[in-house]
């Protein structure tokens, strides 16, 4: 839903908002977000893994990161004014992607517990 959005978003900003087209270049600032807050959630993960364990660490990552989103995503469309709409998006999205990266995780296999059959 996130990327779908996204794309949404320069004609949302442009119809709802009014935005001039010569200004929808800041609509890439939800993607320039996404670096600080995926450093950040790393460590945090890793923060968790070592006191929660592996398993645990996944599941309280992904529940509670999915569910930050969708509720900054929720908020976008109640925004007062771009800057704020625009600030509920970096959020989403930050937060979106850096629990997505967190989540490629999920398919890793140890090579201790991968048969080599």
């Amino acid at each position: 839903g996130n990327y779908v959005g996204l794309a949404w978003f320069p004609t949302y900003f442009s119809t709802v908002w009014g935005v001039p087209r010569e200004q929808l270049s800041l609509t890439v600032l939800p993607y320039i977000c996404v670096i600080p807050a995926s450093a950040l959630m790393g460590w945090g993960a890793d923060q968790l893994v070592a006191r929660l364990g592996l398993l645990s660490a996944r599941r309280t990552v992904n529940t509670i990161g999915f569910a930050v989103s969708a509720v900054f995503w929720l908020l976008v469309p109640h925004s007062g004014s771009p800057s704020a709409a625009l600030g509920w998006l970096c959020t989403a999205l930050a937060v979106h992607i850096a629990v997505f990266g967190a989540s490629i995780n999920l398919q890793h296999r140890s090579s201790s517990r991968v048969s080599s059959n």
